[in-house]
């Protein structure tokens, strides 16, 4: 799940940073005032409507962004209930060692198992956490870049009323 909400986070940023990049080039083709009335009319219709996907999209990227954090707290809880065993493991091997030497053998192996699948588990939260930090800053420049956009298309629009 987490590996692939990632890859559909990335891909809607992706898909979002080059909406952004086409309205910036027709807002721009817009400002400098090519065309008819009615063409720069059109072209302000569309560009509303692709801003208005664009707002639909992020919507979207919000919502994944969401489900990978639910995963990383998920990861979260699976470590601290994987650190527990690993705590009542050891308590247990302690009061157990003198007596039986070779169940202690045996649990050690089960508990490096346990300590690598805590460390790759830790490992998968950590780049989750900051991959989320990226796509949160990117998620953040491509708002700020909406909003600039939408601000001069209103201008725009004013200035063709």
């Amino acid at each position: 799940m987490g590996n692939e909400s990632l890859k559909q986070v990335l891909e809607l940023v992706r898909q979002r940073g080059e909406r952004l990049r086409a309205l910036e080039d027709a807002l721009a083709a817009l400002e400098r005032g090519h065309g008819t009335r009615h063409a720069r009319k059109r072209l302000v219709d569309g560009l509303r409507a692709q801003l208005d996907e664009s707002h639909a999209e992020r919507a979207r990227s919000l919502l994944a962004l969401e489900r990978l954090r639910e995963r990383v707290a998920e990861l979260e809880e699976r470590l601290r209930d994987a650190d527990a065993l690993v705590a009542r493991l050891r308590e247990h091997l302690a009061r157990e060692r003198s007596r039986r030497e070779e169940l202690e053998r045996q649990h050690a192996s089960q508990r490096n198992a346990d300590q690598a699948e805590i460390r790759a588990l830790g490992s998968q939260l950590g780049q989750a956490a900051a991959r989320e930090r990226d796509l949160r800053r990117e998620l953040e420049e491509k708002a700020r870049i909406e909003l600039g956009l939408r601000r001069r298309l209103t201008a725009s629009e004013q200035r063709l009323a």
